[in-house]
């Protein structure tokens, strides 16, 4: 199985996309070696081909209309993500709000 936000990847980032978008969760197999080795065993011209194709090219142009972490959102993005509070951190950092391995 595998979502959308997948091909993105695949087209964007090429064979690091590919890995990326599995670790991600985006795709699965029931034998990743497998599925990798093939990938990576197409010739060269092939994957060219098959990461610069128009619908690649539409896929790139889609995914930075509709990047959400753009430099524009950045401030949200941080202030939805980093903007916890005190409190939170205080329940897991040492009485410094320090944290060490």
């Amino acid at each position: 199985g595998h979502r959308g936000s997948m091909w993105a990847d695949w087209f964007t980032g090429g064979m690091l996309g590919i890995g990326e978008s599995f670790m991600a969760g985006q795709w699965t197999s029931p034998d990743i070696e497998e599925t990798l080795t093939k990938l990576m065993r197409l010739p060269s011209a092939t994957k060219r081909r098959m990461f610069k194709s128009n619908d690649a090219r539409f896929a790139h142009m889609a995914q930075r209309l509709f990047n959400y972490q753009s430099s524009a959102r950045s401030g949200i993005v941080g202030s939805e993500h980093y903007d916890l509070g005190n409190d939170f951190f205080a329940s897991w950092l040492d009485s410094n709000m320090q944290y060490s391995c």
